[in-house]
This record gives structure tokens, sequence and C-alpha cells, in this order.
């Protein structure tokens, strides 16, 4: 059976072994001494919401120097201090607690799940908007955390969640994450200390682009340079947080 609390007390609930599992949880190398984690089921991303005239961000960086609440004892509160130093973090104890504070203008997002935000933006229809959806690498992955004094239910666990269809899949997160179309993206990624100096010495790359190659790459009637090839570069840009200048090649 399921049973009710916030975050903080589930978790203590499931470190002492009171309960068999806990939902929705992260692989945090403190928990696994009372803890196994299943393989993930879903990947979820982080939303920040914010009032709809607040400017647009492209990274979570962006958001320096402003209040941003946050549920206390997740795994957001470390992701938010790394990725954005400068941010003012306000712990709080539920979503309702961070949604409001948005709402009086005593912070000016609330970061959380985007099922969670989703929910609130639903129940409060034009007073939110989401102004950036974040994928941390291991804080995206969701998982169920069991008690691991009892081995045989990882194995248990683990097989039917691989059981689940691609199907059944998509229909869960269509019902569930749906609200962010046309949100910033921004995706983390795992680069070493010599890889973030390397690109911070090298903020524009020069790329060499084929303009005839409908529609990998080529050159519209507007003279702008477009394509597949192009699209997945815009992306990478975003996430390396370097410029690509492109340069038209000859035929």
């Amino acid at each position: 059976h399921y049973e009710g609390s916030t975050w903080d007390e589930a978790l203590k609930k499931g470190m002492a072994h009171e309960v068999d599992g806990v939902l929705c949880a992260r692989d945090r190398p403190e928990r696994r001494a009372r803890l196994n984690f299943s393989s993930p089921y879903m990947e979820l991303p982080i939303g920040m919401a914010t009032r709809p005239d607040h400017a647009e961000m492209r990274t979570l960086g962006g958001f320096a120097g402003e209040r941003v609440a946050v549920v206390r004892g997740t795994v957001r509160v470390p992701v938010i201090r790394a990725r954005c130093p400068d941010c003012r973090v306000i712990e709080v104890a539920s979503p309702k607690e961070g949604i409001a504070l948005v709402q009086q203008r005593r912070a000016d997002g609330y970061f959380d799940d985007m099922p969670v935000i989703q929910r609130v933006m639903t129940a409060a229809p034009g007073q939110y908007k989401i102004a950036l959806l974040y994928y941390d690498s291991e804080a995206a992955a969701i998982r169920l955390a069991l008690r691991n004094d009892q081995p045989e239910l990882l194995s248990i666990i683990n097989k039917g969640l691989a059981a689940i269809t691609g199907a059944e899949h998509e229909q869960i997160r269509a019902r569930w994450l749906g609200g962010a179309e046309g949100a910033p993206v921004e995706r983390a990624l795992q680069l070493t200390t010599a890889q973030r100096a390397w690109l911070a010495a090298h903020p524009v790359l020069r790329v060499g682009v084929d303009s005839s190659r409908a529609p990998v790459e080529w050159r519209g009637e507007d003279g702008k340079l477009r394509g597949i090839s192009l699209d997945f570069l815009a992306r990478i840009s975003d996430m390396l947080g370097v410029r690509f200048e492109l340069v038209p090649m000859a035929n």
C-alpha cells in the first residue's frame, strides 16, 4: 500500500526501512548505505516555473542573482547550487510553499520535477510559465529506492520495469509531461575540468558548411544556412555554451 508524506518524511522512512520503497528517487551516494536503486524508469526534466513576464533564459546560470525556491532534502538543491552558484536558493517544505513564493514575488522561480510543475500550472492557468527545462545526467534518471536488507526486491522490481513496453512508456509520458512546448532546454554534460577549461578558452568554433546539400545542410532563398546538421549543431551550442561560426564551403 502507499503511504503519503512529504519527501523528507518518505526518505527518512526509506532509510529506516519503515517502508519497502520510495518512489521517484535519485541514486545518491549517501543513500546507498540503506537503499538499493532500481533501473531508471523515466528520464524526467526539472522545470523552472516563473511568472509569465520573466525574461527568457537559456541556462540555469542565467538565473544568477535571482531567488529560486527548491524543496529541501531533494537532489534539486545540489543541482541548482552547482549549476547556478550565484542563485539565491530558498529551501521550502513543499511545492505548494515554493510556488506560492513565486506568486507572492518573494521568489523569482520554483525549481521542481516537470510533472509537479505541470500540475501547479494546470491548477492556476496563466499565472506561471516554464522558463527552462533542465536535464541533469543522474538527477534526470528516476528510480525506485528499495530497502537493501531484502536484496530479492531489487531484482523483482527491475524485471517488472523491464516488462513495461515502449508504447506504455509513451502513453504515461504523454499524460504527465505535456505543457512545456517551446521552453528552452538545457542538458548537463559530464565534462572533465580540462574539457571545461578548453571550452572556456575557445568560445567560438568555426565549422565548414556545404551550402548545396539540402536537406542535410543548405542555403535557403533568404540566404540563411539551415538543415538537419545545423539543427543538431544548434543544440550542441546550447549544451556546451559555445558559438559555432558557420563557414560556407565551395561546391
